[in-house]
């Protein structure tokens, strides 16, 4: 996929050198144009086809969390266990011996990339520290932030996590730490988005540890995307979408992606782009991030990716974070 010169700014790449080993042996130039390829050829006038990967029939409520990378973390989700908010522990995934950590922190934003991070953490030989609390949003609050947890209950257990969380993270002696936030829930406000990422990286990021951001993932707000692909509509109307020409942001992609752009800016902090994975960027008049990619089934509800299409990705992310410096 060919990416017109005006949307050049939003591939923003980490390019930190974490170490100067690699464990990673060579991989194919065509990761990415696999990726963007499909993407491109997501036939979004038609209906999806019948048989996809996972089967709507088994997006359930009671499934949820299992089609998704926050199940990857389910050992260690801190909600409604007591002990695990008093004191925070990972799961650990990724080369279980390795000697090196890296910390992946967030709430289920960050959780959707755990496939991927595992899988590339594995090969880099880096042990990979996954805090994830799905929820409990991943950015520390700061005056005029409107982030909040999900219910009443859960915003004692996420206040406390917050305080406790730092000393858990600092006593592993990170090599880096990477995070992740949802693209929903911010006040609009560049300056205050970019405040809470500072407050957040002084918490959770210890002296030493170089800081990376994902960029947030696609989403369509108040749609349920499975149960839209399953009313038999076609992919363009179950799809999120966006708009260059944007001012709102509340509803639209392109937004949150210069959001993200800006806070890293700002922090200086390396960002690594995503949308490359989901998204039509690029071709004039299409503006969409199909639900539907070849016979993947991208979300499992309005904004939460599935293991499957993370697995499918995997090959072109990791060759972005050998890039960033894993290696």
């Amino acid at each position: 996929m060919r990416r017109i010169r005006r949307h050049a700014p939003l591939l923003v790449v980490a390019i930190v050198t974490l170490g100067a080993s690699s464990a990673w042996a060579a991989t194919a130039p065509s990761n990415e144009s696999v990726v963007e390829n499909a993407i491109a050829q997501s036939p979004i006038l038609a209906r999806a086809p019948s048989s996809l990967t996972p089967a709507l029939s088994t997006v359930t409520p009671s499934n949820l969390l299992n089609l998704q990378g926050s199940g990857m973390a389910n050992d260690c989700n801190p909600f409604g266990n007591p002990s695990l908010v008093n004191n925070p522990t990972p799961c650990w995934l990724g080369s279980t011996t390795a000697s090196r950590v890296v910390v992946a922190f967030g709430d289920s934003s960050m959780g959707n990339w755990l496939p991927v991070l595992a899988s590339a953490m594995k090969s880099a030989n880096y042990k990979l520290a996954a805090f994830i609390f799905p929820g409990c949003p991943t950015l520390y609050p700061v005056p005029g932030s409107v982030s909040t947890p999900l219910t009443v209950t859960m915003a004692a257990q996420c206040t406390k996590y917050r305080s406790n969380v730092p000393a858990a993270i600092a006593a592993l002696h990170p090599t880096a730490v990477i995070v992740s936030r949802l693209a929903t829930g911010w006040s609009g406000n560049l300056t205050i988005d970019a405040a809470q990422w500072r407050t957040t990286f002084a918490r959770v990021a210890p002296a030493g540890a170089k800081r990376f951001m994902l960029m947030s993932t696609p989403n369509l707000p108040h749609v349920n995307i499975p149960v839209c692909v399953g009313l038999n509509h076609t992919i363009d109307q179950c799809s999120p979408r966006y708009n260059v020409k944007s001012t709102s942001h509340a509803d639209d992609y392109y937004s949150e992606m210069m959001r993200d752009i800006n806070s890293a800016k700002v922090l200086s902090v390396p960002l690594i782009s995503t949308y490359q994975w989901f998204c039509q960027l690029g071709h004039p008049g299409v503006n969409v991030c199909p639900a539907v990619i070849k016979n993947y089934l991208v979300y499992v509800d309005e904004e939460h990716i599935t293991t499957a299409y993370m697995q499918f990705i995997a090959p072109a992310v990791t060759d972005a974070l050998r890039a960033a410096g894993f290696k």
